[in-house]
C-alpha cells in the first residue's frame, strides 16, 4: 500500500473538483481534502504551492496539477505507485 499523500484544494462551486475528488475514488485512492470554502485560510498556502489561484490543486508526493488533466494526475499515480 502506497502512504504518500494526496491533497485536493477544492471549493463546493468548483465542478472540476468533483470531477478529479469522482475520478481517485473510482480508483479507490483516498486524499485529503482541503475545502476553501470551510478553510479559507488554506488559500495562501495553495496559492504558494501552485503559483496561481485556480482549483482544484491537486498535490501528489509534493508535485502540483492544477485544473482536471487526467494524462498528469495519472502519470504521478503510476510514478507513485497509486496505480
Amino acid at each position: 500500500m502506497n502512504n504518500n499523500l494526496i491533497k485536493i484544494y477544492s471549493s463546493p462551486d468548483c465542478p472540476y473538483c468533483y470531477t478529479v475528488k469522482d475520478y481517485l475514488n473510482q480508483k479507490g485512492i483516498n486524499f485529503e481534502e482541503i475545502d476553501l470554502y470551510e478553510e479559507p485560510e488554506k488559500r495562501k498556502e495553495m496559492e504558494e504551492i501552485s503559483h496561481q489561484k485556480n482549483i482544484p490543486v491537486l498535490v501528489i508526493n509534493n508535485e502540483v496539477v492544477v485544473g482536471w488533466n487526467k494524462e498528469k494526475i495519472d502519470e504521478l499515480l503510476k510514478k507513485y505507485g497509486f496505480i
